[in-house]
């Protein structure tokens, strides 16, 4: 089954929750910014457990301040259940414009 991909783009915070309508599999998390990030605030990618937030993880960091393109590949498959969001979160106060793309396979 060939890879899914889903846009985000913005200009303000980047806060954007991740739920496929069935299980999945991330392959890769592309972030792209406009200009280099410009403040040191991180760039999260974390699990919203369906367990509750004692199994919360972030899943992946980047710190944003010399960078303007992320790129986060699972070493080791990361599946999620039905239910179980994504979240990625970047304070951007320096309104960089950016664009976020998700691929993954539903299973």
């Amino acid at each position: 089954m060939a890879p899914l991909h889903v846009y985000y783009k913005g200009v303000l915070a980047l806060d954007e929750e991740f739920e496929p309508d069935d299980a999945f599999q991330l392959e890769e998390a592309r972030l792209h910014l406009g200009a280099v990030g410009g403040s040191s605030e991180d760039f999260l990618i974390t699990l919203d457990s369906l367990e509750g937030s004692e199994f919360d993880v972030v899943l992946n960091t980047q710190a944003m301040a010399a960078v303007s393109d992320e790129v986060y590949q699972p070493t080791r498959p990361e599946v999620f259940r039905k239910g179980e969001k994504l979240k990625f979160t970047w304070t951007n106060t320096s309104a960089v414009s950016w664009g976020l793309e998700i691929v993954y396979q539903l299973i």
